[in-house]
């Protein structure tokens, strides 16, 4: 099972500590983040859903380049 990590500067302004949760895919996962912690979406999604530009993703210390998929 995943663990999904927020940054710190995220914390500035609401509560974001990591979370195991399920997921095959790196989208699965941080939709189930975001179904259980419904704040943080604002931070990490634009209003169609789509990963916010300033926000990176890492999986085992590597950027995830692709942003779609």
């Amino acid at each position: 099972m995943p663990t999904v990590s927020f940054t710190r500067a995220l914390e500035r302004f609401l509560p974001a500590p990591s979370a195991t949760v399920e997921g095959a895919t790196v989208g699965a996962a941080l939709a189930a983040v975001l179904a259980t912690r419904p704040a943080l979406r604002g931070y990490v999604l634009d209003d169609q859903g789509i990963l916010r530009r300033h926000v990176a993703i890492y999986v085992n210390g590597r950027l995830v380049d692709d942003r779609v998929g």
